[in-house]
């Protein structure tokens, strides 16, 4: 609305009165640009409240996880040596019970077994290991400090636990309302997680009218690029307007089809060996991908990578 401003002005002057104006121009002369969006479903708006919600919670939990980690490197870095992930509840378990350095090392070996039977560690061979560890030389920080990092890890614990359990609730939630959408079946069958068919689903509903052309599904999903064209020059733009929960639900899909399918995966490798970088190619990939679905929910199909393969 704020373009069309410009064919009325040569100043930054606003008004209600002008903007009406504006508006009602737009629906006289420029109607038939425009097509309203079909009503979507109930079960659509479910399920993009509840996917948007879970990823609003993935990110806080990545904020908690970066401060967590920052502490411990400042005074405890062979915490985050002892396990694969620092969000795993053995991680944040064994934090709790031994918060520092000094109280980990004061642990007995029988002490050590003991708590990671309580946790029902699956990994108790290596016990042994991680006791060694915890008495090996590395760097600490100022013992006038350590309390304080001990105060802000014990703080972000509890509240990382209780982030985890309602992520994984809302998981629950996402898969029991997925299952019963009209377009499951389409969405279910791509090559990713049931998060981010879920999120691709909410995002895209489940009506194929709302789409009239596959050009319609890249741009709100922000795949396609932006060409400039003025005579002989032709400049071609990142495109920055467009829905950014589908555009990261895109990204996903083609991070993880990557891992899954060996036709996303030769597609990849060929933008590689054409010098993009690494973000390029996967957005390429996107944009593949945001034409492959436009075309599944406008007849109903599932993914299938033969039919990609037959075709080229």
């Amino acid at each position: 609305m704020d373009r069309y401003r410009d064919r009325y002005r040569m100043s930054s002057s606003k008004s209600d009165t002008k903007d009406a104006m504006v508006l009602a121009n737009i629906l006289r002369t420029d109607l038939h640009l425009y097509k309203p969006l079909p009503r979507e479903t109930a079960a659509d708006a479910r399920l993009r409240q509840l996917t948007r919600a879970h990823k609003s919670l993935v990110q806080q939990k990545v904020k908690l996880l970066n401060q967590l980690t920052s502490q411990l490197k400042s005074y405890y870095p062979v915490a985050l040596q002892l396990f694969s992930r620092p969000d795993h509840k053995i991680t944040l378990a064994f934090l709790e019970r031994f918060p520092t350095p000094e109280k980990a090392a004061a642990a007995s070996l029988e002490d050590l077994r003991g708590f990671f039977h309580e946790q029902s560690y699956s990994h108790q061979w290596r016990v042994n290991s991680i006791y060694e560890s915890l008495h090996q030389p590395s760097l600490r920080a100022p013992m006038e400090l350590e309390e304080i990092h001990q105060t802000i890890v014990l703080s972000l614990v509890p509240v990382l636990r209780s982030l985890l359990d309602e992520i994984e609730k809302l998981a629950n939630e996402i898969g029991k309302e997925f299952k019963y959408n009209p377009a499951h079946e389409i969405f279910s069958s791509l090559p990713t997680g049931e998060i981010t068919a879920a999120r691709l689903n909410g995002e895209l509903g489940s009506d194929g009218t709302r789409y009239p052309t596959r050009e319609y599904v890249q741009t709100a999903a922000g795949t396609a690029p932006v060409t400039r064209r003025s005579g002989k020059t032709i400049v071609i733009f990142f495109r920055w307007q467009c829905n950014k929960h589908l555009r990261a639900a895109f990204q996903d899909l083609a991070r993880e089809s990557v891992k899954q399918c060996a036709w996303a995966r030769q597609y990849f490798t060929e933008q590689m060996r054409l010098g993009h970088k690494p973000s390029r190619a996967y957005r390429a990939l996107a944009n593949r991908w945001a034409a492959i679905i436009w075309k599944m929910i406008q007849t109903g199909q599932h993914f299938d990578q033969s039919r990609l393969q037959a075709s080229g």
